[in-house]
C-alpha cells in the first residue's frame, strides 16, 4: 500500500486501554514521545480524564485552549512530579501552603500559590507558557494521585500542561469513551484506564500568607481542608503514658488559654495536639498519676488512648516535640527528611525524665517542667 495512502487511513485519536497492555513502560514511552513532539494526549487522572500538553513545548497551550473551545486567557494548571519540585516552582510558599502540599498530595487537590518567576523552576517554562499558567500574579499546581502519570512524570524533563479532557462548560469526562466523543480525530492518544477513582475534578484552592479560599468545589470537601489547614503539634515520649500526654493535655490548656477559647474548640480554630511514642503500643489509658496532675493544672486527659508513632502522623505534623535527645534522634534516623520539623521540647537541649515508677511528686516535677518548656515554647509557633 502506497505511503500516502497508509497516512490517510490513519485515524487519531490512538486509544490505549491499559487494562489490556502488556507492556505498562511501552505505553508511558510512547505516551512521553507524544507529548515531546507537541502533541496532545488525554490521560486518567484520580479526579477526572485530563488533557495534557508538554509544558516546555511553547505550542501546547494555545493547542489545548483550541481544542477545548475556551478563551486564552483563562490559565492552565501544570502537574509536576512531587512535592519537591512544587517548591522548586514556588519556593517562598507559605506555611498554610506546605500544610496543604503535604496532606493533599499527591491527591485530588490543585494550589493556586503566588508564582515568582526569577530563580525558580518557573523561568524555565517558554514565554507563551508562562502567561498561560500565571495569572493575577498566581501559578496553579498539582501532584495527580495516579501511577500512570507519575510514571510518564519521572520520564518526562518538565512538568504538564493538564486540564479537563471536555469542551469548556461541558460536564467532566470521567471514562475514555467520553473523552473520544467529545474529542474525535483532535488528539493523538486517549490512555484508557476505565472509570476514574472520585468520578469528580480536584478541588482548587488558592492560598496566600495566611489565607486561603476555595476557587472551585471538587474532590476534597471543604470540612476536611480546615482540618488540613490546622496547625499540628506532636509531642512524642516513649511509651505514649506518661511524658508526652501531660505535654498533650498543657499545651492543649496553654493554647486554649492564649486564644482565648475552649480546649475542645481549638480545633475550629485551626490547632491539632496530639501525642504518641516511639515504642508505645495501642489502646493504653494514660497513668493514673499523669492525669490527675494534667486535672490539677486545668487540663483532662482522662480519655486518652495510647498509638505508636507512624509515618503518617510525624509526615502530617509541623512541630514535634521530643522529650529526650534520644526520642528526637530515633525519629531522625528513620525519618531524615522531617528535620525541620523534629524539635527536643526542652529549648536548653535537656531530657525531661520519664517520671514512670516513680513517686507522685516525681509526676508533679515532670509536669512542672513541660510546662515550663511550653510557656517558652508556645509563642514560637505564632511566629
Amino acid at each position: 500500500m502506497p505511503l500516502q495512502s497508509q497516512w490517510l487511513m490513519t485515524v487519531y485519536p490512538e486509544v490505549v486501554d491499559l487494562s489490556k497492555t502488556n507492556s505498562l513502560p511501552e505505553v508511558v514511552h510512547k505516551t512521553a514521545e507524544c507529548l515531546s513532539s507537541g502533541h496532545l494526549v488525554a490521560l486518567p487522572t484520580e479526579t477526572v480524564y485530563g488533557i495534557a500538553g508538554f509544558a516546555l513545548n511553547e505550542s501546547s497551550a494555545h493547542r489545548i485552549s483550541q481544542l477545548k473551545q475556551r478563551d486564552d486567557n483563562k490559565p492552565l494548571s501544570l502537574a509536576v512530579k512531587s512535592i519537591q519540585e512544587a517548591l522548586a516552582f514556588v519556593p517562598e510558599v507559605s506555611s498554610l501552603g506546605r500544610r496543604l502540599m503535604r496532606r493533599c498530595w499527591p491527591g485530588p487537590l490543585t494550589l493556586v500559590l503566588p508564582a515568582s518567576v526569577q530563580g525558580t523552576l518557573i523561568d524555565q517554562l517558554p514565554e507563551v507558557v508562562k502567561a498561560r499558567v500565571i495569572q493575577n500574579g498566581n501559578i496553579g499546581l498539582r501532584v495527580c494521585d495516579h501511577p500512570f502519570v507519575h510514571e510518564l512524570l519521572a520520564l518526562l524533563p518538565g512538568p504538564l500542561l493538564l486540564t479537563s479532557a471536555n469542551i469548556s462548560g461541558q460536564p467532566d469526562a470521567t471514562a475514555a469513551d467520553q473523552v473520544a466523543a467529545s474529542f474525535s480525530e483532535s488528539l493523538r492518544l486517549i490512555v484508557d484506564d476505565g472509570p476514574t477513582k472520585h468520578q469528580q475534578p480536584s478541588t482548587v484552592v488558592e492560598v496566600s500568607e495566611d489565607d486561603w479560599q476555595i476557587l472551585r468545589t471538587g474532590a476534597i470537601v471543604e470540612k476536611s481542608l480546615r482540618s488540613m489547614i490546622s496547625c499540628n503539634i506532636l509531642f512524642v515520649c516513649t511509651g505514649n503514658t506518661c511524658r508526652s500526654p501531660i505535654a498533650e493535655g498543657l499545651c492543649t490548656k496553654l493554647l486554649a488559654s492564649k486564644i482565648g477559647c475552649a480546649q475542645n474548640e481549638l480545633a475550629s480554630h485551626g490547632w491539632q495536639i496530639a501525642s504518641a511514642g516511639i515504642a508505645a503500643s495501642t489502646g493504653r489509658k494514660a497513668s493514673p498519676e499523669a492525669v490527675e496532675e494534667v486535672q490539677r493544672r486545668g487540663g483532662n486527659i482522662a480519655d486518652h488512648i495510647s498509638k505508636p508513632l507512624n509515618f503518617q502522623l510525624a509526615q502530617h505534623a509541623d512541630f514535634i516535640f521530643t522529650m529526650t535527645r534520644q526520642h528526637r534522634d530515633a525519629i531522625l534516623l528513620e525519618w531524615p527528611e522531617l528535620a525541620d520539623r523534629i524539635h527536643l521540647l526542652a529549648p536548653l537541649n535537656a531530657d525531661v525524665v520519664d517520671p514512670i515508677g516513680g513517686t507522685y511528686s516525681d509526676y508533679q516535677h515532670c509536669a512542672d517542667v513541660i510546662e515550663d518548656y511550653l510557656n517558652t515554647r508556645l509563642p514560637t509557633l505564632f511566629q
